[in-house]
C-alpha cells in the first residue's frame, strides 16, 4: 500500500527513497496515516545532512566486524 506525500513533507532524495509494502506488514491504510503524522515530527532532523551517517549504518557495521 502507498500513501502520497502530503504536499508540506519535505521530499528525500530519490537515491533514498524505498517502497515498503505495508500491508505485508500488517499496517493498513488508517494505521499508515496515523504513523505518518506521527513521526512526521522527526522528519526536519531525519533529512538534516548530519544523518547520513546512517544511509549506510549495517554494511559500515558488518565491514568494521570483518577487521
Amino acid at each position: 500500500m502507498e500513501l502520497a506525500q502530503p504536499q508540506t513533507a519535505q521530499q528525500l532524495p530519490q537515491s533514498t527513497l524505498q517502497q515498503i509494502d505495508l500491508q505485508s506488514q500488517g499496517i493498513d491504510r488508517a494505521q499508515a496515516e496515523v504513523l505518518r503524522a506521527n513521526l512526521k515530527i522527526f522528519a526536519d532532523d531525519w533529512n538534516s545532512p548530519e544523518m547520513s551517517i546512517y544511509d549506510n549504518y549495517d554494511a559500515v557495521k558488518a565491514n568494521r566486524k570483518t577487521r
